[in-house]
């Protein structure tokens, strides 16, 4: 189990709905990780809290975004010692500047919407070609990614959110389609009602409603999928 105070640098807002993906890698780093030394490469790490929660399980970690991480990532890393392991780099998710096959993990936590900002739907398709080349074989996409969901989402991004407007929210369909080249992959769909629950303190009531009610939701009303794909 992760503290709140790690799954505050690892994740940044909406934690406990979002830890459900760290959990679900960690099965995934269980089985590739021992007597091993793993290469992994973060996608849109921005303030690189998937990069410290790699590190910390003693992955080498490329920490990337477009036009770099920021300063945060770095006085992130200082802080938890963990420097030693990551280095950073300006990386465009369409168009990864590294050779074949050459990372055993890559990783990105809700990069997609920007990927395919204002309708630019064939990015997801260029995206998932990049991760797929270069990767070994064998190795593992780990990934988290805000979904469409509900009509109710949907308006509620519209209004509020500022950026609701040009992010692409994923459908299910999507989704699939973006790991459908890789060997395996398990995706998980999770969250409803903390989506719209801004009150820190009503945010364990409403993921623990989301808990009891994600058996019965349909998928394709929860707000994040995450799970894994081998190629």
């Amino acid at each position: 189990m992760y503290t709140p105070a790690q799954l505050h640098q690892y994740l940044e807002w909406d934690e406990l709905t979002w830890s459900k993906a760290l959990y679900s890698w960690d099965e995934i780093l269980l089985e590739v990780q021992p007597g091993k030394s793993l290469l992994a490469l973060e996608l849109g790490g921005r303030h690189g809290g998937i990069s410290l929660y790699l590190a910390q399980k003693g992955i080498k970690t490329v920490c990337s975004d477009f036009g770099g991480p920021t300063p945060k990532a770095k006085a992130l890393h200082e802080e938890n010692k963990v420097s030693n392991l990551v280095s950073y780099m300006d990386i465009d998710a369409t168009t990864i500047n590294y050779p074949d096959n050459h990372f055993d993990i890559v990783v990105f936590k809700s990069i997609l919407g920007v990927v395919a900002a204002n309708n630019k739907i064939e990015n997801l398709e260029i995206a998932s070609k990049e991760i797929y080349r270069i990767l070994k074989p064998g190795g593992y996409l780990l990934f988290a990614e805000n979904m469409k969901a509900s009509c109710l989402h949907t308006l509620a991004r519209r209004w509020f959110v500022p950026w609701g407007a040009n992010w692409h929210y994923l459908t299910l369909q999507e989704m699939g389609a973006f790991v459908a080249p890789f060997a395996l992959h398990k995706i998980n769909y999770f969250g409803f009602f903390s989506a719209f629950i801004k009150i820190k303190k009503l945010k364990k009531a409403a993921y623990l409603i989301d808990s009891i009610k994600n058996i019965f939701l349909p998928n394709r009303f929860k707000y994040i999928s995450y799970g894994w794909a081998k190629k």
